[in-house]
């Protein structure tokens, strides 16, 4: 049942798909910032605003090329600064979100309830606190219900691992795709 709700969220935003518990819901709200460059980061490694703006762009048009098992993505609608999208996960799960553009400054993801899982977000908002210092601070929101209070510490540290994998393996993604080293899966 667990897995059925988190599910679309793990695998559309691309963390690990292992996930079982015997917990009916829990409400987790996680932040997660991870370190782009700094002026010590060797030259080899560093990305600029503008790469790292259109790396997240391209996690939500392409995500074929950041999403481990994605059978296909649909963009069903697009405006200026949105698309709506329909990806086909593992098994044939359908999921459906809304993303929105805030240009060279975040992107977020709504997810729709679907059957047996219940609607999420993820947020991925670039920070320049100094020049030369880009983070982008990752904010997830999902809604799941505890049965045992018991269970919850465990449940939500696991769940933390599991975003905090995400989204090391994003930005590990978004850097290959950078380096233009990032291709299509073959169908």
């Amino acid at each position: 049942q667990l897995w059925h709700e988190l599910a679309p969220f793990f695998l559309a935003h691309n963390a690990p798909p292992t996930l079982y518990s015997p917990l009916t819901g829990i409400v987790v709200r996680f932040e997660n910032r991870i370190k782009i460059c700094t002026p010590t980061t060797p030259l080899s490694a560093r990305l600029n605003r503008a790469q790292l703006w259109e790396g997240l762009v391209a996690r939500a048009e392409q995500p074929e090329l950041f999403v481990y098992g994605l059978e296909y993505m649909k963009v069903l609608a697009r405006g200026t600064n949105w698309l709506e999208r329909e990806l086909c996960l593992p098994g044939g799960l359908l999921v459906r979100d809304r993303v929105l553009l805030t240009p060279q400054a975040s992107v977020h993801y709504d997810t729709e309830a679907g059957t047996g899982f219940a609607a999420s977000s993820l947020s991925m908002h670039i920070e320049e606190p100094q020049p030369e210092h880009l983070y982008v601070q990752f904010t997830y929101h999902t809604g799941l219900q505890a049965e045992a209070e018991n269970e919850d510490a465990r449940f939500v540290a696991y769940i933390q691992e599991a975003y905090k994998q995400a989204d090391r393996d994003t930005i590990r993604s978004l850097r290959a795709w950078v380096r233009g080293e990032l291709t299509a899966p073959e169908a």
